[in-house]
């Protein structure tokens, strides 16, 4: 029987959506490098550890968190999305990383491996839980008593979202308004105390947030950075909604083109950011 919960995101990262981050995933990751440096440097996991990574995707964290627990430690990473994890399955045999691998398996309802881990991970992996508390709820059960939880997800006023949702609304028309600012999606957790509320009512202690300004694309030219927006984010989320042509895009691209090239600094891109870098207790 198919698992109704997170049906709609399920079936999201199984489509096109998934398919698009494998095909991108170079790019990408060149993109959310400083995110999960950031990240990283804040888990601290730790030689021998056990580790879990939340929406874990191609296994650029995984990769980098069992790089720092060493042979004697284990990351094991969730994803709902099996094109992602093929990838990430992939990445990491030729990595000669022995403690990592993945799941398809969402963080909401796993029943877990009967292990309990020491840290849990996510670089914007967390945000597109359906029923959020439950989901945190679920992974705190998974984890040590006192384990560390720490995540890092979009706040609010990020170039990388706002230009090309302007761009969109100039071209098509204002959006509607969505009927519950939290659904599911990038900017779920925007506000970091309701992301405090969500974790205290989950059952962590010591929920805490601090806000982080990494710069987004580095190493990435202009065309590159505009070739990912036609694919990922607003545009390619309003381009389905209004039944889209090549016209309309080279329009909404257009009006785009020189609010990015704001960010070129010697042929490379570096759009600010703003991010939420949350922790807490179980």
């Amino acid at each position: 029987m198919t698992d109704p919960v997170n049906a709609a995101q399920r079936a999201l990262w199984n489509a096109q959506p998934g398919a698009t981050w494998v095909t991108h995933q170079a790019v990408l990751d060149r993109m959310h490098q400083p995110m999960a440096d950031l990240l990283l440097e804040a888990a601290r996991p730790a030689p021998g550890e056990q580790v879990l990574d939340i929406g874990c995707g191609a296994g650029q964290t995984v990769l980098m968190a069992a790089a720092m627990v060493g042979p004697s430690g284990r990351v094991l990473g969730l994803d709902i999305s099996a094109p992602l994890l093929d990838l990430a399955r992939h990445r990491i045999a030729g990595a000669a990383l022995p403690g990592a691998e993945v799941l398809l398996a969402d963080a909401q309802t796993w029943p877990g491996d009967g292990t309990t881990v020491d840290l849990v991970i996510s670089r914007m992996g967390v945000m597109f839980f359906e029923d959020p508390v439950a989901a945190f709820a679920n992974i705190r059960r998974r984890m040590r008593p006192g384990g560390r939880l720490v995540f890092i997800c979009w706040a609010e006023g990020n170039p990388w979202f706002d230009l090309p949702a302007a761009a969109c609304a100039a071209h098509f028309g204002p959006p509607e308004a969505p009927e519950d600012p939290g659904a599911p999606g990038p900017l779920a957790f925007r506000d970091p105390e309701r992301v405090c509320r969500l974790l205290t009512e989950a059952g962590f202690a010591n929920a805490a947030t601090r806000l982080l300004r990494p710069v987004l694309t580095p190493g990435l030219t202009l065309e590159e950075t505009l070739a990912l927006c036609e694919r990922l984010g607003p545009i390619a989320g309003q381009m389905r909604a209004h039944g889209g042509s090549p016209a309309d895009l080279e329009a909404i691209l257009a009006r785009l083109r020189p609010e990015f090239a704001a960010f070129e600094e010697h042929s490379e891109m570096r759009i600010p950011a703003r991010m939420h870098l949350c922790s807490a207790r179980a």
